[in-house]
């Protein structure tokens, strides 16, 4: 090591010469650089050879070999002393200790410069290196704001360790949106459809799916790409292409549209497989029952009629919810996708106690209470089931009033909604609604006035000190004295 130092010094000195001497010297000067440049590569050979003891690794990281390895970097003349730089560097980064060097010695911006990498051997090593450093959140971002995300993409179909990276890099929302424009959804999707697609293939298309614009290059523009997904997710029971579709479901536009022809397949399959007691079948179902709850689009009155979808649904809420918590959650979305529609909305109205007994035994659930209360406020919407609904003894009004003034901001939104809708229904629930918000904010001052505690209302001031009864104390004295016969004015 000691070795190493001198010779670095000795090329720093060189390469400040070589600027300021005529030709010949210069020459000299290049040649004793590429001749040291091969030494350095021979020692680094050296120490990686005895860096397989573990304590000899630890003594050479306390005196400062990753600094060096990192200005052997810098040195790109030599493709030896780059490769076995590299080597050394992978090996380093394996252990977490040795990350705060690396980043300081900013490893992944010199790394990045190599790109493209002809040579194979650097080139995969280079991919390992930078996979081991990705598992840290500010080292992925800084490899996705240099760009990595196009640099990696040609590579996915030869190099696996390409693609394991492109998975790290996948987490991260701005290279979801960078992978639009590569041909990154064209080679995954050859790979899964070809049959040899492995697991990290498909994990990648799944967060590459969050995307909407990612989405639609899967589906194509005649939605073959998605049919041939449904395909391999309804015949061949793949859970992860399930998960895909419904990713692909999640987005509304043009993709939503394609879905609407595989809408009875998706039902049947997930009314089948969710309630099997196999693990894996029974989350290849909720995978189906997710994606078909969240197509709008599609015709729910006419599916109901045809699948008995309203009893299943009904079956299905009925059971504990400690049986397929999951399940249930999924079915209520679907009662709210289905809501929607006034024909499919009629179908649900039976079910509103089932419904309103879910809000009871699942008010710790915020999850479930926000999918709940977002279907009474779809079946409000509709004219006809609000004056069905909304009578004077009505438990929706009062659930919906109850729920006003929850800690969650969703669930207040959600609720507020609702009431203005129940406000309009009737002169009775206005005032009803009204007079709970007065008794609310009313008990929130008397509480602040009386006992000191924090108003949870924003428009509220607070009199840190306030003295209940301070204005008719006895000895309350203004310091302002007027005379008998003065005038006030």
């Amino acid at each position: 090591m000691n070795a190493m130092e001198y010779e670095l010094k000795r090329g720093d000195l060189w390469a400040a010469e070589v600027k300021t001497v005529d030709e010949k010297t210069a020459r000299k000067c290049r040649l004793a650089i590429r001749k040291q440049q091969t030494l350095l590569a021979a020692c680094i050979s050296l120490l990686i050879n005895l860096a397989h003891d573990i304590n000899t690794e630890l003594k050479m990281v306390r005196r400062d070999i990753v600094p060096m390895l990192l200005r052997c970097l810098s040195l790109r003349d030599s493709a030896e002393l780059t490769l076995v730089t590299v080597q050394f560097l992978l090996k380093l980064s394996m252990f977490e200790e040795n990350k705060a060097a690396l980043e300081q010695g900013n490893i992944i911006g010199k790394l990045l410069l190599l790109f493209p990498i002809g040579d194979v051997e650097l080139r995969k090593t280079t991919i390992r290196l930078l996979f081991n450093l990705s598992f840290d959140a500010k080292a992925r971002s800084r490899m996705v704001a240099e760009g990595l995300v196009a640099q990696v993409t040609p590579l996915i179909e030869s190099d696996a360790k390409a693609l394991n990276l492109l998975y790290q890099l996948s987490v991260n929302d701005d290279a979801k949106a960078m992978l639009t424009f590569t041909d990154a959804m064209q080679l995954l999707m050859r790979d899964l459809l070809s049959g040899n697609g492995s697991e990290v293939t498909k994990a990648v298309l799944l967060n590459a799916c969050a995307e909407k614009r990612n989405a639609q290059l899967v589906c194509g523009q005649d939605g073959q790409g998605l049919a041939l997904l449904l395909d391999a997710a309804l015949d061949g029971g793949d859970l992860m292409v399930a998960k895909i579709v419904r990713s692909i479901a999640s987005h509304e536009g043009p993709t939503q549209d394609m879905f609407v022809s595989s809408m009875p397949r998706l039902l049947e399959a997930g009314m089948k497989y969710a309630t099997l007691q196999e693990d894996e079948s029974a989350a290849l179902g909720l995978e189906f029952i997710g994606a078909a709850a969240l197509i709008k689009v599609a015709d729910w009155s006419s599916l109901c009629s045809s699948y008995g979808l309203v009893n299943w649904i009904g079956e299905q809420l009925k059971a504990s919810t400690n049986v397929n918590e999951p399940l249930q959650l999924q079915v209520v979305i679907m009662c709210g996708t289905m809501a929607r529609q006034l024909d499919a909305a009629r179908n649900l109205v039976p079910l509103l106690e089932v419904f309103l007994q879910l809000v009871h035994s699942m008010q710790e659930d915020d999850e479930f209470i926000v999918q709940l209360l977002y279907l009474f406020l779809q079946l409000l919407r509709h004219r006809e089931l609000a004056n069905h609904l909304m009578g004077t003894d009505s438990a929706l009004g009062a659930y919906v009033i109850d729920l006003m003034h929850d800690k969650n901001p969703t669930i207040r939104e959600m609720c507020d909604n609702a009431l203005v809708i129940i406000g309009e229904h009737s002169q009775e629930w206005a005032r009803r609604i009204a007079g709970e918000r007065f008794r609310w904010y009313n008990a929130q001052w008397l509480d602040t006035v009386e006992g000191g505690l924090p108003c949870e209302s924003e428009d509220a001031v607070i009199d840190d000190d306030y003295v209940p009864g301070m204005l008719f104390d006895d000895q309350f004295d203004d310091r302002f004295d007027l005379a008998a016969d003065e005038p006030l004015f």
